[in-house]
């Protein structure tokens, strides 16, 4: 759903030293989304429409999602050994797919 390199650039990362680092900060950053909104992830509608067991709520990627993604990224890569706040404009790009859960 997001590449390396798509990771890399958007963190102006141009070697390979750390490129084991940038892929956890991906799956982390895709895993939080899914946990922020309450919605499975797809990376095509194909794949939403194959998927037979699929959730009730599901989402397929899209560019503000995606931003989102990135943002939390640079987050991860930027502050890895401190204790810092996340930005807001992640949660203002991933908002609007929230699904709230009734208890």
């Amino acid at each position: 759903m997001i590449t390396l390199e798509q990771a890399k650039k958007h963190l102006r990362v141009v070697h390979t030293l750390e490129d084991d680092v940038i892929q956890i900060y991906i799956t982390a950053a895709l895993a939080r989304f899914e946990q922020f909104s309450g919605r499975k992830l797809y990376e095509t509608t194909e794949l939403l429409a194959a998927d037979t067991e699929a959730p009730t709520y599901t989402q397929v990627i899209d560019d503000l999602i995606l931003s989102g993604c990135l943002l939390f990224i640079g987050h991860l890569y930027t502050n890895r050994s401190e204790d810092a706040a996340i930005p807001r404009a992640i949660a203002y790009c991933w908002q609007p797919y929230w699904v709230p859960m009734i208890s």
